[in-house]
């Protein structure tokens, strides 16, 4: 009985960090988009005021 509570918490614990590395690469995933967006808009800036100078 022992042995079966521990592959239960086992299995419990390796859900809960395959869950967590599932949410990391998203938040990973939403950051690299935010990045490129923010890093989108500075360059169509720069682009902008070249063209007025």
């Amino acid at each position: 009985a022992e042995s079966n509570k521990f592959q239960s918490q086992l299995r419990f614990a390796e859900q809960e960090l395959s869950a967590a590395k599932g949410h990391e690469q998203a938040l990973q995933e939403q950051l690299t988009k935010e990045v490129n967006e923010s890093l989108e808009r500075y360059q169509s800036q720069l682009k902008q005021i070249s063209e007025l100078e």
